[in-house]
């Protein structure tokens, strides 16, 4: 039973007495679901943007899924520190940063500490979801940090539907040993698990804007420039539509005129997806 201390809890004390015998049981797991720590569900786009309705169950084993080891992470240690510095030391740019410091530390890496689980929602607000509503919608969040498209021209994409509402599990960059690699080389590197797949542009835009209002750490960043591939490419000139080069000045969403050849600045993710039953 409660104590009352002080003045501070007189409240909970009265509903704890007087009223809590007399509310009715509510099925609290339906209307409430609990979410693996830190992931971006119903309840953080009701708190950020707005009412998103019910979410896809996630597979019954999912804390052993983020509980596993990190494929990228053992990617990124069997590449090795000295190789993965050689990609635009050229250039005194450490492209695989975020992954050198992680193997330096030593530190065996779980999927939980290395990706984003992401609610890609059917409609915010009860308008359907599509990119050029996310473009609206991270210039007025209700609350976190603020930011916009600083290029975007996805042409036929941009106000495509999602069907049903699904999650995504993405990591937070690049799988290491896929930069200045041609598209095609780069699926074979990144797809060697046969859990992942080649994303969709709203699958890491809203994971990598979703991230951002909540923490302010820019993914797929400007420093050094990062961008992925897609699975789009636009109808009217063929070009297939990147992703990154985040910073303060916003996110770019369009296509980079090296097209699917090598370039030092894009590199390849890949990720999961969980659309219930």
């Amino acid at each position: 039973m409660i104590q009352v201390k002080n003045s501070e809890n007189v409240a909970d004390f009265i509903v704890y007495k007087y009223f809590k015998p007399y509310i009715p049981a509510l099925p609290s797991a339906q209307l409430y679901p609990i979410y693996p720590l830190k992931s971006f569900g119903p309840n953080e786009w009701r708190e950020y943007y707005g009412e998103v309705g019910d979410a896809p169950a996630l597979p019954a084993d999912i804390e052993q899924i983020l509980d596993a080891p990190c494929p990228y992470y053992q990617a990124a240690k069997l590449m090795g520190v000295e190789e993965m510095e050689k990609i635009g030391k050229d250039r005194d740019l450490f492209y695989y940063k975020f992954w050198i410091n992680k193997v330096r530390k030593n530190k065996p890496l779980k999927v939980k500490n290395t990706h984003l689980l992401t609610l890609i929602p059917k409609s915010v607000n009860g308008l359907p979801f599509n990119l050029a509503m996310v473009g609206k919608l991270i210039e007025k969040p209700m609350k976190g940090c603020i930011t916009k498209y600083w290029s975007f021209d996805v042409y036929n994409h941009a106000e495509v539907p999602v069907d049903k509402s699904y999650w995504v599990l993405m990591p937070k960059d690049i799988m290491p040993g896929t930069r200045n690699k041609n598209f095609e080389d780069q699926k074979k590197v990144a797809l060697f698990n046969g859990n992942y797949v080649v994303p969709k542009v709203i699958e890491v835009a809203t994971s990598v804007l979703m991230h951002y209002v909540r923490t302010g750490e820019y993914l797929l960043s400007d420093k050094p420039y990062t961008y992925i591939r897609c699975e789009e490419v636009r109808v009217k000139d063929g070009y297939r539509v990147w992703v990154g080069g985040f910073g303060a000045s916003g996110l770019l969403v369009n296509h980079r005129y090296y097209g699917d050849g090598f370039c030092y600045t894009c590199g390849c993710v890949c990720l999961r997806k969980f659309f219930g039953n």
